[in-house]
């Protein structure tokens, strides 16, 4: 989202997050005091700081590669996101992240780890830990037998996994003239 202007990055965040939601089934109700992970969360945590805004008990990001973060930029994401929730959700959002000097993740609460592939998922955490796992544009570059059993392992019995898969080719070849 860093190359796009503020409102379609915050917009970005919030049709993933609203994605998520519906093909999943989640709402505050079934979010509240679960682990989340979210594989692939890319240039910011504005999804999982959503999530956290829910009652979620704690988000952990996992990226096989290291974005690019322009922090102020990534700051505004989350005041533009912060300022649609209710008090109460702010409350707890604030609960997750300190935005007043820059960005501060209480680390109790929300990580991220890059360089850890869909693949090894289950690496960073104990097995059976995670209640929910979010994919979105991650599953069809991995060696998707591999990502599936890690999180399988890393999922408590009855957890939930949610993935939607990106069949477009992401600009490499339509940005070069070829459809």
């Amino acid at each position: 989202t860093v190359h796009r202007p503020l409102s379609e990055s915050v917009s970005y965040v919030q049709t993933c997050f609203a994605d998520f939601n519906r093909y999943a089934g989640l709402a505050p109700e079934n979010v509240a005091g679960k682990r989340m992970v979210e594989l692939g969360p890319g240039d910011n945590l504005g999804i999982g700081l959503l999530y956290m805004a829910w009652g979620a008990a704690d988000y952990t990001g996992m990226d096989r590669f290291y974005s690019t973060h322009d922090v102020e930029r990534e700051r505004q994401i989350y005041l533009a996101l912060r300022s649609t929730l209710s008090n109460e959700e702010k409350t707890r959002f604030d609960a997750a992240v300190d935005l007043s000097q820059g960005i501060r993740f209480n680390e109790a609460r929300i990580r991220y780890y890059y360089g850890t592939a869909a693949e090894d998922c289950d690496q960073p955490l104990p097995p059976e830990s995670v209640d929910i796992v979010l994919g979105r544009g991650v599953l069809q570059a991995t060696d998707i037998h591999r990502s599936l059993a890690a999180i399988y392992r890393l999922l408590k019995p009855g957890g939930l996994t949610c993935h939607k898969v990106e069949l477009r080719d992401l600009g490499m070849f339509s940005h070069n003239g070829y459809h």
